[in-house]
């Protein structure tokens, strides 16, 4: 049976992806060692590699990231909620499935694992329970100029939609695990025990987040 291995490191990751067959089936399950949902996720996911024996080549290859100690891959893979799924196969991201909704992973995992011969085309998103939405907005190609009028509306959009996502948004300085000041403190000890799920953090949404709400505190949770 299949096993999930946790990557540490951007070279852990650099060395694992280059050890996979072309074929191989790469199911990455980013996480926060803080949220709940994740846990519960991480249980499921380790039943269901389980059901996959190891072959050669892989079929698939199980790998757990922290997406807060890794955020270069976390941004590579626009995880902007934990937990937050990633499916590759040569390279190119087949689907991924954000929160934390089992029968969603379970059907986008057995989908793509017995579908080892398709080219893969657009990557799927799916959007599970209890999740915050994935940024969805497609890449701007690499010579196609970029218009900063635009640029602001979508982020501005992205910022509405998200402050939405939920009844309480907490937008603060740091992290939940190391927080920049007192507020953003005594804000995530009450939050906390509530099961609150994270959103990634974006230094984009904070500086958009400002001028949008037309902030001008020195010191801001």
């Amino acid at each position: 049976m299949s096993s999930i291995t946790e990557i540490t490191s951007v070279p852990d990751w650099e060395k694992h992806l280059a050890s996979l067959a072309p074929t191989t089936l790469l199911i990455i399950s980013f996480h926060a060692p803080w949220a709940a949902p994740c846990a519960q996720m991480a249980t499921v996911l380790s039943t269901l590699a389980a059901d996959y024996p190891v072959t050669s080549p892989p079929q698939t290859s199980w790998v757990s990231i922290n997406a807060e100690e890794l955020s270069d891959l976390s941004e590579t893979y626009d995880v902007t909620a934990v937990p937050f799924l990633v499916l590759i196969r040569n390279g190119q991201v087949v689907e991924t499935v954000s929160g934390s909704s089992a029968v969603k992973v379970r059907t986008a995992i057995e989908t793509h694992a017995k579908n080892t011969g398709a080219a893969a085309g657009a990557p799927a998103t799916v959007n599970g329970n209890e999740g915050v939405a994935a940024d969805g907005d497609a890449a701007a190609k690499p010579d196609e100029p970029v218009d900063p009028e635009k640029a602001k509306e979508e982020l501005f959009k992205r910022l509405a939609d998200l402050v939405k996502a939920a009844p309480v948004m907490l937008f603060m300085k740091g992290t939940p695990n190391s927080p920049q000041c007192g507020f953003s403190r005594q804000l995530v000890a009450i939050l906390r025990p509530q099961s609150a799920n994270r959103i990634i953090y974006r230094q984009t949404w904070t500086g958009g987040s400002v001028t949008a709400h037309a902030w001008r505190w020195t010191s801001r949770p």
